[in-house]
């Protein structure tokens, strides 16, 4: 099956077109702590990662821009199996949570809720991307 997904992935047969709803319109700029405000809409956010895992039983990565997900403030990010697979494919990254935990970050994508907290589902390396840093003065 991971073959077949990688040869469609590959030859652009899967990714943004398969996506519900696209939205053509560009991404509304928002904070993490308004998130609530914006369920449904296209959206843009950076945050610093404050909290990373992985569910085995979802095969999600869980990226937090609060080091305790319960708060009202937070905004998760959610990136999925596919997601995962094209961070480790294209981007070689192998442990996105490992990778993306302590960085700040820029995401796209629609905000949605589930189990009654904001998300962005990431299924696409190109929603995610860590915002560099300038390096610290001596």
């Amino acid at each position: 099956m991971l073959c077949c997904l990688g040869f469609l992935l590959a030859h652009g047969k899967v990714g943004a077109a398969d996506e519900p709803s696209i939205d053509k319109t560009p991404p509304v700029k928002i904070q993490p702590q308004e998130a609530r405000k914006f369920i449904g809409q296209n959206v843009e956010v950076t945050f610093l990662v404050k909290a990373a895992k992985y569910s085995e039983k979802r095969k999600t990565v869980y990226l937090d821009s609060e080091a305790n997900f319960h708060l009202e403030t937070n905004l998760g990010i959610a990136i999925d199996e596919q997601g995962i697979f094209l961070l480790k494919d294209v981007e070689k990254i192998e442990s996105p949570a490992d990778h993306f935990r302590g960085k700040a970050i820029r995401v796209t994508g629609f905000l949605i809720l589930e189990d009654e907290r904001p998300y962005i589902r990431v299924t696409s390396s190109r929603q995610i991307s860590v915002i560099p840093q300038p390096a610290p003065k001596p």
